[in-house]
């Protein structure tokens, strides 16, 4: 998570928290019908040299969705890939803004 965070400081350095939560497709459903905004990588485009690199898959899939995007999002995703799990990754400010994104999606679940 240290890579997710220190790669959001670089485009926006407010917002400083971040927590993995487990990826479901009800959960990334979810997250859109409350209105978050939420942006995904695809592993499988992924760079041999970035995957090689023990925590830079992170660094590139989440600069790739805020280079895309132009925002930080409340919620990245990815679906996984070899050796990889999916999961889901909520941003926030801090770490109450983070908490609160999460209790409000297990509203819905």
């Amino acid at each position: 998570m240290a890579h997710v965070v220190l790669t959001v400081l670089q485009h926006d350095s407010s917002h400083r928290s971040a927590m993995n939560i487990k990826y479901s497709e009800s959960i990334i459903d979810i997250c859109r019908r409350i209105g978050f905004a939420v942006g995904h990588f695809d592993r499988a485009d992924e760079p041999v040299e970035k995957m090689a690199r023990e925590g830079f898959s992170l660094e590139w899939g989440v600069n790739r969705v805020l280079l895309r995007t132009r925002m930080i999002p409340d919620i990245i995703y990815d679906r996984g890939g070899w050796g990889k799990e999916p999961m889901v990754r909520v941003l926030g400010r801090n770490p109450v803004e983070v908490v609160q994104k999460v209790l409000t999606i297990l509203k819905y679940l």
